[in-house]
């Protein structure tokens, strides 16, 4: 069983790259956001609500904006979460990050 507070080890057991099959390859950058970002205050609450992270263009920014994403709502979101991804535009948030997070579900 996968320690609840350590997102990086509940999407190597839980999330599974739709491409291969396999549990994700994060990166050392990614790795360390996802560490620094979930950290919770005494009460349990989100010590850091709001997320953002940035990478150059063609590092894999959509796949770990999904990864993001689930692991904030499923995780830590409790019962009847909701998540908000940004993007430069509409199209970017729907055709690309919305399709990587249904193609992460049905994996």
């Amino acid at each position: 069983m996968t320690d609840i507070a350590d997102p990086v080890a509940w999407i190597n057991v839980v999330l599974r790259d739709p491409a291969t099959g396999k549990p994700f390859v994060l990166l050392p950058a990614e790795i360390a956001f996802l560490e620094h970002a979930f950290q919770l205050n005494p009460d349990g609450t989100a010590k850091y609500p709001e997320l953002v992270f940035s990478a150059p263009k063609k590092s894999g920014k959509t796949g770990f904006a999904a990864i993001l994403t689930l692991t904030a709502t499923l995780l830590y979101g409790g019962n009847d979460s909701e998540a908000i991804c940004a993007a430069n535009d509409l199209e970017q948030t729907t055709a690309r990050v919305f399709s990587a997070i249904r193609k992460i579900v049905l994996a």
